[in-house]
């Protein structure tokens, strides 16, 4: 039956059916494009619905044709929108938010993303509101400000909005904010102070690529999906043929981050490694049918103590469909993965299956570890979603043997989990273990906190009397080293936590050297801290006492 609109009926339709690939799937698929293309959205949930199945099948076209109408389908919602929405109150309140190409954005970012904003979306972003109490306003505005403006800084009942207006102008507001925090030397602290004023910023999405509609990257040929999506992998399946990387000039290198940020940016998130980039850590990997993974090592600067914090960029038909990121110490990785809401009934295991067999194919990695929170420990969609067996048919299982056998009678047994029986089984980590070095795991958060436990001890709580102490002990041996250095200072009361290093051979000492001069470096201080087994080995016998 021919309709004039676009209403929910039929958008059930499309909906029952995007994810399916057989020929009668296909050619309806084409159909309800070939009808809608000349209708309008009933209304704007329909409009949104539309706009997300529409985003489905650029990621996951069945053929040509099908990703050309999608693809004009698109720019078409992209056009009505932008000619609509600044006129219509109504479609203001419903799709702000929602990052389709002419609504707009009300967000809270870093200062590194609004710096980032400013420079690629000058035009399109403005200072929106200030949301931080009225006595933290007031401090940090004396520090951004020359004292002698005072008066605005911290006179009166004004609120952190108007205080900052009455100081920047009600025009450029945002640039001469973000100007005024030059007036600190330090990048960190900067992004302290920019938080504590809690600024948000109106952003309208009128570029031709910063929007959800049409942000998509250029670097590969589509890939038609022609059969049905997996539904479990099994553990043998994560060892793949290598993947290719793809040489990147500094231009393209821009474009993956821009690319990236923004994705994340629409939905209101940031990721420390994309928001913090070392850009000559980026590298971009094609894993095979138009499946691209972006890995971001972070910014030198901001490297984690232990850990090394590897994030990525999933894309599909060079659309931006899933994120995440790896905490790399030795053979050991915590791991996660983010599907885009648009996308989560697409080919979730295959996608997670690319981005473990990069990773272990990268950084030699042999043990994954899912924390709770990702199947849900304090995570309510996580439980509902029943994200516990997506994993479990990842090849993960329960670190915890009880649990474990829990789970895989449920599982033999086909038992549909309660929400009770989900809860329980977040109790345990979930593995996924090839070869690992070590028999069981050791978190790196377990070692963060008996390290304060050592310094509270040993030292009283006394932190200069320990950096002290523990440098002593780490130079004795590496006389020549910067032992003012940030790195020196974690690996110093790494060694004085496991105590006997003193003892080491000469080459185990070396090794150590060797981790303390890739500091700077994210995929060789991966590999030197794997490298140094003994390293390993004395810190699990100390957490297993």
């Amino acid at each position: 039956m021919v309709t004039a609109v676009i209403d929910q009926p039929g958008i059930n339709v499309l909906s029952e059916i995007v994810n399916k690939f057989d020929k009668a799937s296909t050619e309806l698929k084409y159909t309800l494009l070939s009808r809608f293309a000349t209708c309008s959205p009933v209304n704007t949930k329909v409009l949104k619905q539309y706009h997300d199945l529409l985003l489905f099948i650029k990621a996951y076209p069945d053929n040509k044709e099908i990703l050309h109408r999608a693809s004009m389908e698109l720019l078409r919602i992209a056009s009505v929108v932008k000619s609509t929405y600044p006129n219509s109150l109504q479609m203001q309140r419903s799709l702000s938010g929602t990052g389709i190409a002419g609504s707009s954005i009300i967000c809270q970012y870093s200062y590194t993303i609004v710096q980032w904003l400013l420079r690629v979306q000058s035009s399109n972003v403005i200072f929106y509101s200030a949301e931080a109490d009225n006595e933290t306003s007031k401090a940090v505005l004396q520090l951004l400000f020359p004292r002698i403006e005072y008066y605005y800084c911290t006179q009166k009942e004004f609120t952190a909005t108007k205080r900052i207006l009455l100081l920047c102008g009600q025009s450029s507001t945002l640039e001469n904010l973000m100007q005024s925090f030059e007036n600190i030397p330090e990048m960190p602290m900067r992004e302290v102070l920019f938080d504590q004023l809690k600024i948000y910023i109106s952003w309208q999405l009128n570029d031709q690529l910063f929007n959800h509609t049409l942000l998509q990257g250029n670097w590969l040929a589509p890939y038609y999906q022609r059969k049905p999506f997996e539904r479990y992998i099994p553990k043998y399946a994560h060892s793949k043929p290598k993947f290719r990387k793809i040489k990147l000039t500094k231009n393209k290198q821009q474009k993956i981050i821009d690319l990236s940020r923004a994705s994340l940016a629409l939905y209101c998130r940031e990721t420390e490694p994309i928001t913090y980039v070392h850009a000559s850590s980026l590298q971009l990997f094609d894993c095979g049918n138009a499946v691209t993974i972006a890995l971001f090592g972070i910014d030198p600067n901001r490297m984690l103590a232990i850990e090394t914090y590897i994030g990525y960029m999933l894309f599909k038909n060079n659309v931006p469909v899933a994120y995440g990121g790896a905490w790399i110490f030795g053979d050991r990785c915590k791991i996660g993965l983010n599907i885009y809401p648009p996308f989560r009934k697409g080919d979730s295991y295959t996608l997670f299956d690319k981005i473990i067999s990069l990773y272990k194919q990268e950084f030699h990695l042999q043990r994954f570890v899912v924390k709770p929170y990702q199947f849900g420990k304090g995570n309510p969609e996580g439980l509902a979603s029943g994200a516990f067996w997506f994993y479990y048919k990842m090849g993960f299982r329960p670190a915890d043997k009880i649990v474990a056998v829990a789970a895989a009678n449920d599982y033999n047994n086909k038992i549909r989990s309660s929400i009770s029986r989900l809860k329980y089984f977040t109790t345990s980590n979930l593995e996924l273990c090839f070869t690992p070095m070590l028999e069981g795991d050791m978190d790196p958060e377990i070692i963060s906190k008996k390290i304060t436990e050592m310094i509270k001890v040993k030292f009283s709580g006394n932190r200069k009397a320990a950096l002290q102490s523990a440098g002593n002990q780490f130079g004795s041996f590496l006389p020549n080293e910067n032992k003012t250095s940030v790195r020196f200072e974690h690996l110093s009361l790494l060694l004085a936590f496991i105590g006997n290093c003193n003892t080491w051979s000469r080459n185990e000492k070396m090794q150590l050297e060797k981790i303390l001069h890739s500091a700077t470096a994210d995929i060789k201080y991966i590999h030197s801290v794997r490298a140094c087994k003994r390293l390993h080995q004395e810190l699990f016998s100390l957490l297993k006492k």
